[in-house]
């Protein structure tokens, strides 16, 4: 159920980067570094991997066994996201690593969103039903306090991934993205807002 990518030694890092270029792009460093400046495509992807590699050391510094979900398998995939985790490595989590929208401030015009506590107030009262509804009847009453006085919040509501609800299919899987309800959890990489590498974690 795991999936260990072959290693190079890293002790020279500039000769094992020219030996990844050249043996699986067939290319110079110079080239490669040139594709990723113009391809946020490149860069995403990459990107991605990164967080779930940074994703599975925070996991073994907090104490839990992780293995890596692999991407091709023979036969029917079981799972879709990208880790097995566990605490005492009998009861196992299929956990999503996630980064975030990189245009989801510019997409909400959250330069134009009204941060004062009174608009926060009434962002929450108009909220009837759903998921953010159901976090704020559930947290205490002075970390509501925090969160109405922090003039933040509006920064927060834009921390949104990419999912997939669909199907994929009636007739069989057609899609490789994970969707809704097929993992237990997910660590979303606030990196593009933070400029670090750190998870917040959904059920």
């Amino acid at each position: 159920m795991s999936e260990t990518p072959q290693k190079l030694s890293t002790s020279n890092w500039k000769v094992v980067f020219e030996q990844l270029c050249l043996k699986h792009f067939g290319t110079t460093p110079d080239e490669f570094i040139e594709v990723l400046q113009m391809s946020p495509n490149a860069r995403g992807y990459i990107l991605g991997s990164l967080s779930e590699m940074l994703l599975r050391r925070q996991l073994k510094r907090l104490g839990y066994s992780t293995h890596r979900i692999k991407e091709k398998w023979v036969g029917p995939k079981l799972h879709h996201g990208d880790l097995y985790v566990s605490r005492n490595k009998k009861d196992w989590y299929v956990v999503e690593s996630k980064g975030l929208k990189s245009n989801s401030e510019e997409w909400h015009n959250i330069e134009k969103i009204d941060p004062s506590r009174a608009a926060l107030e009434k962002w929450f009262d108009r909220k009837r039903s759903g998921e953010f509804k159901d976090w704020w009847e559930s947290i205490s009453a002075s970390r509501k306090e925090r969160i109405l006085d922090s003039g933040n919040f509006n920064q927060a509501k834009v921390l949104e991934t990419h999912f997939v609800s669909g199907t994929g299919g009636r007739s069989g899987r057609k899609i490789a993205t994970p969707r809704k309800l097929e993992f237990h959890i997910v660590a979303l990489d606030l990196f593009l807002r933070t400029g670090t590498h750190e998870f917040v974690f959904c059920i």
